[in-house]
């Protein structure tokens, strides 16, 4: 035979009582001193370059540090609509398999460069492998292309299906033959 449990019934001072009982009164600290031993500190920092400058540590090295400055700046980008058809009615175009190449003198100190990529070449992250692709392409080649270009690449169909090498050799035969590269720009 089982015997049937009476419910508790707690007041609210017995409750409190109660649970105030069981917390433990020994409590945890972390040591004082947790730091990782000497042997084991990063070995690279250097302690030469603070105590001779005075001045902390030194500061990164950043891109416009290097010799060669591989940034894509806002300057070097076709923003507007109006320039974008400024070109496609003015310009000179150049056709191949995966782009067309279109090119207008703009009068300016630098080229500028856009890029068209359209819904019918698929979705969007076909259509963004692609853009990334030719901005890649724009971005490292952009100082064989002369200054005072607008340049516009459209992505063809076959530009899904493209790989990066075949791209960019395209891209730069197309900018030959609009006679926008500079000669004797090697990669």
């Amino acid at each position: 035979m089982t015997k049937k449990k009476t419910p508790i019934t707690w007041d609210r001072n017995s409750r409190r009582k109660h649970l105030e009982k069981n917390i433990p009164a020994e409590q945890h600290f972390p040591e004082e001193n947790t730091r990782v031993q000497a042997s084991d500190e990063n070995k690279v920092r250097s302690i030469d370059n603070e105590t001779k400058t005075g001045q902390g540590k030194k500061a990164p090295v950043r891109l416009s540090d290097r010799r060669l400055d591989l940034r894509f700046p806002g300057s070097a980008r076709l923003r507007s609509r109006s320039d974008y058809l400024r070109i496609q009615q003015k310009g000179k175009m150049k056709k191949g398999r995966f782009l067309i190449l279109l090119s207008l003198e703009n009068g300016l100190t630098t080229s500028r460069f856009g890029l068209t990529v359209s819904r019918k070449l698929g979705n969007a992250v076909k259509r963004n492998r692609v853009r990334r692709r030719i901005r890649e392409i724009e971005r490292i080649h952009m100082r064989r292309i002369k200054t005072g270009f607008d340049v516009v690449a459209i992505a063809r169909g076959r530009a899904r299906d493209a790989g990066f090498n075949e791209m960019k050799e395209e891209y730069l035969e197309l900018a030959r033959n609009a006679g926008l590269t500079i000669e004797g720009s090697g990669d």
